[in-house]
């Protein structure tokens, strides 16, 4: 075998994944019938064996998740929509490496198949948010939130140093995590203010970042009431 020569996937390694996705929509197919071509339509353009695996997770928890329909819930899973919604965020989940972040599709899809409350739009525009956000993000907002809404630790406008103590990170990387969401329209600076000795930089969610993170930790199950 020369240098240039490479061993190709192990035949027994990609039925392996695929015969997981496949079992996974099996199972989804059988309890809700009207799933299965959405997912399908998906599925047929994922040849690799990694995002096999990510989008069988996936179809696998939303499987023990789902069991029964309500009526509006059935007429949403029939709509153009969900086909679009569907595709757009399972096409992410093969994308994703990290599994928190999948798990977290998982539980997005799971809660706004069993509560259809938002519009399309808005809806498509959340979810080309979450797109960008990962785990940390939304630590960050959440604990800016909660600041804001006089829990503890977090005093009203949340200071970079208390958000800091909240989601374990360093200055810096508090700091990069606080401006990256401000750039996605989440969070706003509010003033930079004397601290200690040192400027401290005040942030606040915005409108929509508080939208946002009710429609993520609320429709993932979380217990956080919405903002």
């Amino acid at each position: 075998m020369t240098e240039k020569e490479q061993v190709p996937p192990s035949p027994v390694n990609m039925t392996t994944a695929s015969d997981k996705v496949v079992d996974a929509v099996s199972a989804l197919a059988a309890m809700i019938p009207i799933l299965g071509g959405p997912i399908s339509n998906v599925l047929a353009g994922l040849v690799n064996d990694r995002k096999f695996e990510r989008v069988g997770e996936v179809l696998s928890g939303l499987a023990r998740q789902i069991r029964t329909l309500s009526a509006e819930s059935e007429t949403f899973v029939k709509s153009v929509d969900f086909e679009d919604l569907m595709d757009q965020t399972l096409r992410q989940v093969a994308r994703t490496r990290h599994r928190k972040k999948r798990d977290l599709y998982r539980d997005v899809l799971v809660g706004v198949i069993q509560r259809p409350s938002f519009g399309f739009d808005e809806l498509e525009t959340l979810m080309r948010t979450m797109d960008q956000v990962q785990v940390e993000h939304l630590l960050a907002l959440d604990a800016l939130v909660r600041g804001e809404e006089g829990e503890p630790p977090l005093a009203l406008g949340g200071e970079e140093g208390t958000v800091e103590a909240e989601i374990g990170q360093s200055h810096e990387v508090t700091t990069r995590l606080l401006e990256e969401l401000q750039g996605m329209g989440l969070l706003e600076n509010v003033a930079p203010l004397p601290s200690s000795g040192k400027r401290s930089t005040i942030w606040r969610a915005t409108g929509y970042g508080k939208r946002f993170r009710g429609f993520v930790l609320d429709t993932a199950g979380a217990q956080s009431p919405p903002p």
